[in-house]
């Protein structure tokens, strides 16, 4: 568990292995603030990498997440102003889970998501979220924002969700692909 600051984690490619530890549990945990996580391998942990409760300013650069039991990158319970960039996540059971009503100011862009078990990113009810530029293949992509209660609440979070101004499809002038 990281819970200082003004800490920069420069992995240089190493890898770090989880196997053996519990699915629920986290190889890395951030619960500081100021953190910059690069250039590091995550493989077969819960989660392989957690940001939660009191963790802020974080990015996480570089990373390539796999084989998690859980969440590949793990946002939530309050952690807010965290960006996760120019990552690489294959073979997890959920790639990138951003979850409970007080996470906030995420961003996530140029992120590359293969393979995963359950559901592609997702973004729970009231995550404050900028998703851009990512690229899924293979398995379930996922992503919504909406919010309803009641008897109808599937079709009215779905309609809100499509008619959100955060949500915008365009090729106009695409040429290749950018990652």
């Amino acid at each position: 568990r990281i819970t200082g600051s003004n800490i920069t984690i420069e992995g240089n490619g190493a890898v770090l292995a989880g196997n053996g530890i519990g699915a629920t549990a986290a190889m890395v945990d951030i619960r500081g603030h100021d953190i910059i996580v690069r250039d590091l391998r995550l493989r077969n942990g819960g989660d392989n990498i957690r940001v939660q409760e009191t963790g802020y300013n974080v990015v996480l650069s570089h990373l390539s997440s796999t084989g998690a039991a859980d969440d590949g990158i793990s946002v939530g319970y309050g952690a807010h102003d965290v960006t996760i960039q120019w990552c690489f996540l294959a073979g997890n059971t959920r790639s990138i889970f951003l979850k409970e009503k007080t996470t906030r100011n995420i961003s996530i862009h140029h992120t590359w998501i293969q393979k995963q078990w359950i559901r592609g990113p997702i973004v729970s009810t009231a995550v404050n979220a900028d998703v851009r530029n990512l690229m899924a293949r293979s398995g379930r992509a996922v992503f919504g924002m909406g919010k309803a209660k009641g008897e109808h609440r599937i079709t009215q979070a779905l309609n809100y969700a499509l008619n959100s101004p955060f949500l915008s499809l365009s090729i106009q002038g695409a040429r290749g692909i950018l990652f």
